[in-house]
């Protein structure tokens, strides 16, 4: 079950440069069902039963070393302080940015942001329009330029690649409470 939705104002071409920017990026690929264990790249495209998770770019993570992308965190703290205005949840400050890629053959996971109880909130901000989205417990969420999803951390969701664009990008936030 959601706990809220709602569009901010960013403007398309906003989004289209981040898009572009993130073209320039490193991907690493993700493994939602157990995320201590990655499959080597070699092994995810040469196997053709083995399905990625969705690629990440990770540019800041308060506990790790991922601080070093200035207009990605500056992009990501703009959605930050927008979703503080904006949101009915008191959030204090940002625990993580990640920059979500997949493509039609990603196959996700259920998972959990966090798993202790009421202390974060998690936010996906959809980057372009498109028939991916989010599914949180057992709600589908489609993707809409701009539009965050607010959810408690611990809800169990997957992401849903999209089947008719060649890509679905979004940023997922976690934020303290």
């Amino acid at each position: 079950m959601l706990d809220e939705i709602f569009d901010l104002p960013i403007p398309h071409r906003i989004n289209e440069k981040i898009i572009n920017y993130l073209g320039e990026k490193s991907w690493n690929f993700v493994n939602d069902a157990d995320r201590k264990y990655k499959d080597s790249f070699y092994n995810i495209i040469s196997n053709p039963m083995l399905k990625d998770a969705g690629q990440a770019v990770v540019s800041y993570s308060k506990y790790g070393d991922y601080k070093n992308d200035n207009i990605l965190n500056f992009f990501g703290d703009h959605i930050f302080y927008l979703i503080q205005e904006k949101s009915n949840f008191k959030v204090k400050d940002v625990s993580r940015f990640y920059w979500n890629l997949y493509t039609p053959q990603s196959v996700c996971q259920e998972h959990m942001d966090e798993n202790h109880i009421g202390r974060f909130i998690s936010a996906v901000y959809n980057l372009h329009t498109n028939d991916g989205g989010t599914q949180i417990e057992n709600q589908f969420v489609e993707s809409k330029e701009s539009q965050v999803v607010l959810f408690k951390s611990e809800k169990k969701h997957k992401a849903i690649s999209s089947k008719t664009s060649n890509f679905r990008l979004s940023l997922n936030i976690v934020m303290e409470l």
